[in-house]
């Protein structure tokens, strides 16, 4: 299954794809920094707090991203990271168990540099394997960004497609 999710995630890094879409969305909303875009079978969201879902209407894929307080990211940009690493920690707690995240890695995707991590974990509901993947990014050097993306093994076969659509889609606006 490991070998099976890193190629569906190498693919969504490398891939572009001319799948439809519902929209773009760029963030934060105030000053935004950031847009992604999402096809226009999956149901997205903005929540009060300004936070992005993106999900198939089947709910075997799931984004989320989101601006963090980053208070401190020009000066210190790896004691801004652990920060956010500790809150997203506590988030993934909530909805799975047994996460068992691969070392760190870094990458870059669209001229934008991110710290990559992901596992496996249990789905606290359903029990089911569940791949779990964050990324931390900031495009402008000020603004971090979180991503979360939850996926089950069906969902990466039968959604590969839609996952590059939304990887390549993200940039600076």
């Amino acid at each position: 299954m490991n070998k099976l999710v890193g190629g569906v995630l190498g693919a969504v890094l490398l891939c572009m794809t001319g799948a439809a879409v519902a929209g773009t969305f760029t963030l934060p909303e105030k000053a935004p920094v950031l847009s992604i875009t999402f096809p226009d079978t999956w149901k997205t969201e903005i929540d009060e707090e300004g936070a992005l879902t993106g999900k198939t209407d089947d709910e075997e894929i799931e984004i989320n991203l989101w601006a963090l307080d980053a208070k401190g990211v020009e000066k210190d940009p790896k004691a801004a990271l652990q920060a956010a690493a500790a809150e997203i920690n506590a988030y993934i707690a909530e909805w799975v168990t047994d996460f068992k995240p691969d070392a760190p890695t870094e990458s870059e995707h669209n001229g934008i540099q991110s710290v990559d991590i992901m596992g496996f974990a249990k789905d606290k509901e359903e029990g089911k394997d569940v791949l779990v993947s964050v990324s931390f990014f900031t495009p402008d050097n000020k603004t971090l960004f979180a991503m979360m993306f939850w996926g089950y093994e069906e969902g990466l076969k039968k959604y590969l497609t839609d996952i590059q659509t939304v990887a390549d889609s993200i940039k600076k606006p």
